[in-house]
């Protein structure tokens, strides 16, 4: 069973990832700007997470609050990171992306 501190602790988590991003960004490091962005993951189907996902009580829960209605994969987060490691994302920084599924909207 997910209780409410694991529920509060991964939204700290994040919270603390998207501060450390901006704070990373305001530093100069001789005296040019970095760019710093973070990729935040929901639920995501690794040999990790098995045993959780292996879970049926927290798996139903924790789907029904997924609009995606699927647990993350790794491949999910390929092409955002290679835009956040391109030229093309050179003007993008201080920025977090939150990948969940739609988690985080419920």
């Amino acid at each position: 069973m997910v209780k409410r501190s694991v529920i509060s602790s991964i939204w700290t988590l994040v919270y603390d990832l998207h501060f450390l991003t901006m704070l990373i960004v305001r530093s100069a490091v001789n005296g040019k700007f970095n760019r710093a962005n973070a990729i935040l993951p929901g639920w995501i189907e690794t040999e990790m997470t098995a045993p959780l996902f292996d879970n049926d009580k927290f798996s139903e829960k924790t789907m029904k609050r997924i609009p995606q209605r699927r647990w993350g994969v790794p491949k999910d987060f390929g092409p955002i990171a290679i835009y956040f490691s391109s030229d093309a994302s050179s003007y993008h920084t201080g920025d977090s992306v939150v990948i969940d599924g739609g988690f985080c909207c419920f």
